[in-house]
């Protein structure tokens, strides 16, 4: 059994400068704030070994929270704000977890307090209400002598309501992702790496996925010098089967929703690393 409480308070102060590029191309002459956050964790663990199993069961609650002050922004005039309470979210998790061997199997609850609903390139979009998902996964990592495959199934399943201005919008329909990846360890310093992943149509938070997305990834890699060199190759999206065909859906005024498809482009690195 054990048990533990974290807090952390992380602050910083920005002011920009003369040759900001951010000033210099808008109508600002002078962007400054102080901003800190506050993170809460207290967690619990209980845990019992089977053998060659073992079996757990683990509490979370994290309490985040986002202050400015001394906002001064001035263009024709100046305004100041003394405190501003950004957004709050409170996330509580109850984790049953059971590994043995090579096999691990868990079963997460989450309830959301005030939960902040981001986008898909990551900026938040509003302050939904409260909910409550599901998630359970199998992870499956055995080893057949060069080759380490990692198998995941994943399922996520959330009672999320929305109200928009045509009516509530229920985005509850279960969301299912699947992650194949395969290392192949070769001799002559030699690997290869392939991984494959995709996910179904479903709901996460505020989107709703409409199309079911698949993505190939390879790489091969040699180590020269004793490792101290490195040489990748390595191609994303390889069949271009991955699109990114969501609805988002934002609560602001004007209760509106917004639609993106956009098809992830194949692409092709080779990356040269050297380790002093």
């Amino acid at each position: 059994f054990a048990a533990g409480l974290r807090y952390e308070n992380i602050g910083f102060k920005y002011e920009a400068c003369d040759d900001d590029e951010g000033l210099k191309y808008s109508l600002f002459d002078e962007v400054k704030f102080d901003r800190s956050y506050h993170h809460f964790y207290p967690n619990a663990m209980a845990a019992v070994k089977l053998g060659n199993s073992k079996l757990s069961l683990s509490y979370a609650r994290s309490y985040n929270q986002v202050n400015m002050a001394n906002i001064k922004v001035h263009i024709s005039s100046s305004f100041r704000v003394s405190d501003y309470l950004l957004l709050t979210e409170r996330i509580s998790s109850t984790v049953l977890d059971w590994t043995w061997k090579w096999v691990e199997v868990n079963a997460a609850h989450r309830h959301y307090d005030d939960p902040l609903c981001h986008t898909t390139d990551g900026n938040i979009d509003f302050n939904g209400k409260n909910y409550n998902a599901l998630d359970f996964n199998i992870n499956l990592t055995p080893q057949f002598g060069i080759w380490k495959p990692t198998l995941t199934l994943h399922s996520h399943k959330q009672w999320f309501n929305i109200k928009l201005s045509d009516g509530r919008t229920c985005l509850n329909s279960p969301l299912y992702e699947v992650q194949w990846f395969n290392t192949f360890t070769l001799p002559q310093d030699w690997s290869i790496r392939l991984n494959g992943n995709w996910h179904s149509k479903g709901c996460d938070r505020n989107v709703r996925y409409y199309k079911g997305n698949f993505q190939l990834d390879a790489a091969i890699q040699k180590n020269l010098l004793n490792n101290k060199f490195t040489v990748e190759l390595s191609g994303s999206n390889l069949l271009r089967g991955s699109w990114d065909d969501v609805t988002i859906y934002t609560d602001y005024h004007e209760h509106a929703n917004k639609g993106h498809k956009n098809r992830i482009e194949r692409s092709v690195i080779l990356s040269l690393t050297y380790k002093l």
